[in-house]
C-alpha cells in the first residue's frame, strides 16, 4: 500500500506539474502581480484609516464566518480512482494505512493554506478588532486544530456509515467548529478547551466504531468531485480531456446576435453559446470590475485595466478559428480578408463594451468624472493596438 500511494502521489504531482505551466505563464503573473501589489496598498490604507477609528468591532463576528468558510478550502486527498472498487477490494484490510497516508498529506498542505490566510488576517486581527496576542494565538490554533479534525472526520467516515449522515456531517464540520472559533475570539482559552473535547469525541467515536470495512463509493465519489473542481480550474488556462465543453442554445440572447455579415454573426453566435469564451469573458469581465471598484488611486486602476483588457482581448483571438475546420463555412464566397475584418469589429465591440464597465467601477472608486473619461480613452488606444496591428502580428505569427 506504500508503493500504491507513492506511485500515485508522484503521479499526481507530475499532472499538477503538467498543468501549473499553463497557468503561471508569463501574462497571469504579471496580473497577479498587480493584483497582489494592489491588494496589499489598498489593505494597508484600509488598516491605517480603520486603526484611527477602530469603528469596526463587530466584523468579528463576519471573522467567524470567514473562518468557518476557510475551514473548508482544502479537502482530503485520496487519490483513489473508480477501478480501485474492483481490484483493490481484496487488499481492503491493508487500505487504512494507504487512507491515512493520504490523511497526513493532506494535513501537511491544508494547514499550510490555513497558515497562510491566517497571516494575512493577523494585522486586522492586531488593528481592527483589537486582539491581543494571546487572543490570536488561541484562534490559530483552534483553526489549525479543526482543519486536522475535518479532514479526520473524512477519513473517518469512509469506515463509520454514521458520519456520513447530512445531520450529523453539518454538526461535526458546521456547527461545533462554528462555536469554537467563536469561543476562541470571545475567551480565547475556552475555544481551546471545547476544540480538545470536539478532538477527543471524535477519537472515541473512532475507537467504539472503526471497521476495516471500506465506503468504496462514497471515497471514490468525493475524490472524483475534488478532480473535476481542479480540472476546471485548469480549464480556464488550457484545454483539459477530462472536461468537455458544451454548447449552450441560450435562446434569451437571440436578439443580440446580428444577423450580417455572415462571419460577423457566426463569431457572435459562437461567443455566446460557446461556455469556453463566453464564461472566460465573464470571469475576467467580473473579477476586474470588482478589483477595480475597490481602487481609489487612478494609476494603480488604470495598470489592472489595461492588463485585465489585455487578457480579455488576447484570449478571445482563437475565436477566429472557430470555423476553419468545418468544411460548409468555405462554401461562402467570402473572402479571408473579409472575414478577418469583421472579427476585428466584433472584438473591437466586445473590448469597448468591457471598458464600460471598468470605466464605471473606477468612476465609482476615484468619484472623478474626468478620471472615468480619461480611463475610456486609455483603454480605447489599448483596443485599437489589439485588434489592428497586435492582431495583424498575432495572425502572422499563428497562420
Amino acid at each position: 500500500m506504500e508503493k500504491l500511494w507513492k506511485t500515485r502521489l508522484k503521479r499526481y504531482q507530475k499532472m499538477l506539474l503538467k498543468y501549473l505551466r499553463y497557468v503561471l505563464n508569463d501574462h497571469f503573473i504579471i496580473a497577479l502581480l498587480f493584483i497582489l501589489g494592489a491588494f496589499a496598498w489598498n489593505y494597508s490604507n484600509f488598516l491605517k484609516s480603520v486603526g484611527l477609528t477602530n469603528s469596526l468591532g463587530y466584523t468579528k463576528w463576519l471573522i467567524v464566518i470567514g473562518l468557518l468558510v476557510l475551514l473548508h478550502l482544502g479537502k482530503y486527498a485520496t487519490l483513489l480512482e473508480d477501478a480501485d472498487i474492483v481490484f483493490l477490494v481484496p487488499r481492503e484490510y491493508q487500505m487504512q494505512s494507504y487512507l491515512k497516508k493520504a490523511y497526513w498529506h493532506s494535513v501537511t498542505i491544508t494547514l499550510g493554506q490555513q497558515l497562510l490566510c491566517l497571516i494575512i488576517l493577523f494585522p486586522y486581527f492586531m488593528i481592527v478588532l483589537g486582539f491581543s496576542l494571546f487572543q490570536i494565538v488561541c484562534i490559530v490554533l483552534v483553526q489549525l486544530l479543526l482543519k486536522t479534525q475535518i479532514l479526520r472526520y473524512e477519513l473517518l467516515a469512509a469506515s463509520i456509515a454514521r458520519l456520513r449522515e447530512n445531520v450529523v456531517k453539518i454538526a461535526f464540520v458546521w456547527l461545533i467548529p462554528a462555536i469554537c472559533l467563536s469561543l476562541a475570539i470571545i475567551w480565547g482559552w475556552l475555544g481551546i478547551l471545547i476544540t480538545v473535547m470536539y478532538i477527543l469525541s471524535l477519537h472515541k467515536l473512532e475507537k467504539r466504531n472503526m471497521t476495516s470495512t471500506i465506503a468504496w463509493k462514497y471515497l471514490i465519489m468525493k475524490e472524483n468531485q475534488r478532480m473535476l473542481s481542479l480540472y476546471r480550474f485548469f480549464n480556464l488556462f488550457t484545454d483539459v480531456p477530462f472536461i468537455s465543453r458544451t454548447a449552450k442554445r441560450r435562446k434569451y440572447l437571440d436578439f443580440i446576435l446580428p444577423q450580417k455579415p455572415v462571419y460577423t454573426f457566426l463569431y457572435a453566435r459562437s461567443l455566446v453559446r460557446n461556455s469556453e469564451f463566453s464564461e472566460l469573458w465573464l470571469r475576467l469581465t467580473v473579477l476586474g470590475t470588482v478589483i477595480l471598484y475597490f481602487i481609489s488611486n487612478f494609476m494603480l486602476s488604470c495598470i489592472l485595466a489595461l492588463i485585465f483588457n489585455y487578457l480579455i482581448g488576447f484570449q478571445m483571438f482563437p475565436l477566429e478559428k472557430k470555423y476553419e475546420n468545418i468544411v460548409f463555412t468555405h462554401l461562402y464566397p467570402i473572402e479571408k480578408k473579409v472575414r478577418e475584418r469583421q472579427f476585428s469589429r466584433l472584438l473591437m465591440k466586445i473590448l469597448v463594451f468591457t471598458n464600460v464597465f471598468f470605466a464605471i467601477s473606477v468612476l465609482v472608486a476615484t468619484k472623478g468624472i474626468y478620471d472615468f473619461i480619461l480611463m475610456i480613452i486609455i483603454l480605447g488606444i489599448e483596443d485599437y493596438l489589439l485588434v489592428v496591428p497586435y492582431l495583424k502580428w498575432y495572425r502572422k505569427k499563428h497562420g
